[in-house]
């Protein structure tokens, strides 16, 4: 929930709900129903938000400075909570101009391409595997993350590592290879990592993947009638400045 400032002696606020990818409708229907309590609670001011997972408005986004990080469900996943071990795990980076960031299935060559940036959490160490194809938003994104990450797992000392795809036995020593190679066995890399075809658009496929999360917004026109306001649908995302009318 984000505050405002008062308005017209009033204070007023925005209220998000958000509804991961894998959640039951219940879970969803309570989200919903604690939203409206909510907005009752605060005298009908707030303005509601139902934001979906790699969906989220624009403004949900923005409360997030360093970016939105996706995490595997049930299980306590705060970083900030002490833990006895440090449970590994494998993010993804997608992206061209705001890349995601959501935690793999599985920890295997098989979760990884060769044109995305991995993010491989381990004990003693955070490595940052970059693809060949890569793009350069996907590798500051990584890095920002993984340094943030042991920020915050401090008491960890976790070390950084970079890596690059077919460079990761040179640019790896001692126990940093050791710990990379038992998360992910280098001898299974060339039968398990996804491999685009030669020639792929690998920056044609992370625009792709950006006006699809964009596709999913709606632009409606609302004007005053004779009586009451009117809204008529003007078409679906991705948007435009030309489509706005000034009148």
């Amino acid at each position: 929930m984000e505050s405002k400032p008062i308005l017209n002696g009033h204070g007023y606020c925005h209220i998000h709900f958000w509804i991961g990818s894998e959640s039951t409708k219940d879970e969803a229907g309570v989200a919903a129903i604690k939203s409206v309590e909510l907005d009752d609670f605060l005298g009908g001011y707030p303005i509601q938000h139902r934001e979906i997972e790699e969906f989220e408005s624009r403004q949900f986004s923005s409360y997030f400075r360093d970016g939105i990080i996706y995490l595997n469900g049930g299980y306590e996943s705060g970083f900030t909570k002490m833990v006895d071990e440090l449970k590994p795990s494998l993010l993804h980076v997608k992206g061209k101009k705001r890349p995601i960031v959501y935690e793999c299935p599985e920890i295997s060559w098989k979760s990884m391409n060769n044109g995305d940036v991995f993010i491989l959490l381990v004990p003693n160490f955070v490595f940052v595997w970059t693809g060949k194809h890569s793009n350069r938003m996907e590798r500051t994104t990584a890095i920002r993350v993984a340094n943030d990450l042991k920020s915050e797992l401090n008491r960890f000392k976790l070390s950084t590592v970079i890596l690059e795809d077919d460079k990761e036995v040179e640019q790896s020593s001692g126990a940093e290879y050791d710990a990379f190679n038992k998360a992910l066995p280098l001898d299974k890399k060339d039968t398990e990592l996804k491999k685009l075809p030669k020639g792929y658009d690998y920056a044609a496929c992370d625009k792709k993947f950006e006006k699809h999360e964009r596709s999913f917004v709606t632009l409606y026109k609302c004007f005053e009638g004779t009586e009451t306001i009117d809204i008529s649908f003007i078409k679906n995302g991705p948007l435009s400045r030309n489509d706005l009318d000034s009148n």
